[in-house]
């Protein structure tokens, strides 16, 4: 069999918190409650999987099928995308709680990248933390630029894929989404090229506002300090993509609702004696305010 081109790829790991005690309940009944009560506990852990991967969806939908807000990202050349470009297709996938999302980076045949693809793919993840956290769901991700290929339909393997676990899983603590270093290292290389085209002013542009939704990581823990990792500012994409009118209040409401929902998990860890999580809980109050 023909191994397939490996290839630069952003790979983002989003994993629901708190399902292990979901699924405890879940196991607990599997033998011994009735059907209804089975179904509860079923629907309660894959319902959450499956609402991410829906809110995901809708997002990257809307950015794919209007540009609007990205043609004001992008100020410099705002009618460059139109609605019938597209970006390259998002790889998507999930084992146990975690879900993956992958978009391949190509380049012009002078070297440019086209950025399209990642910069759809980090603004839906950015509204996805906010609005299924706004819903009682939270999430820890990492994010990682790096090679990787194609090992199935919708399946990709390589060290981004890696990278992207370990700062999810090593390194965020809490609920945040962590970017590594290459991307870091990648974003501030192209926003600093020399724009002598069309193409490269447009892929400066977007490097450029990219780096306007990271923020540096705060509260590492000893293994991931030392090295560049900064963190994906969802509240601001959530913001940038519901800026003013009604889309602001519905925004509003919603960061009530995460807020709350943050709060009554600190407080209900608390008093249970987990001050662990409940610490947890706190960090991610701090950047909802």
């Amino acid at each position: 069999m023909t191994r397939p081109p490996c290839k630069d790829y952003l790979v983002a790991i989003l994993d629901i918190q708190g399902q292990s005690d979901l699924l405890g309940d879940w196991r607990e009944t599997w033998r011994s409650s009735s059907n209804p009560e089975i179904d509860e506990h079923v629907d309660r852990t894959w319902g959450r999987v499956q609402s991410v991967r829906k809110v995901y969806q809708f997002f990257a939908d809307e950015l794919a099928t209007s540009r609007v807000r990205i043609n004001e990202a992008i100020k410099e050349l705002p009618s460059y995308f139109s609605g019938s470009v597209s970006g390259d297709p998002f790889v998507m996938f999930s084992f146990s709680d975690a879900t993956v999302f992958a978009a391949r980076l190509d380049f012009t045949d002078d070297g440019i990248p086209q950025l399209l693809g990642i910069f759809e793919l980090l603004l839906a993840i950015g509204q996805t933390f906010v609005f299924v956290l706004a819903n009682g769901v939270a999430i820890r991700g990492g994010i990682e630029l790096g090679p990787s290929l194609p090992i199935g339909e919708r399946e990709i393997y390589g060290p981004a894929l890696h990278d992207a676990h370990r700062l999810e899983s090593q390194c965020a603590g809490h609920p945040r989404i962590l970017v590594g270093p290459s991307f870091i290292e990648f974003v501030n290389k192209i926003s600093s090229i020399e724009p002598h085209s069309k193409e490269a002013q447009v892929a400066q542009a977007m490097a450029k506002k990219v780096k306007a939704f990271l923020l540096p990581a705060t509260s590492m823990n000893e293994k991931c300090k030392g090295v560049e990792i900064h963190e994906l500012d969802c509240f601001g994409i959530a913001r940038f993509f519901h800026p003013d009118g009604q889309a602001a209040e519905v925004l509003r409401l919603t960061i009530d609702r995460c807020r709350a929902f943050a709060e009554q998990e600190r407080n209900a860890y608390s008093s249970k004696g987990n001050q662990k999580v409940a610490d947890k809980y706190a960090l991610l109050l701090k950047a909802i305010s």
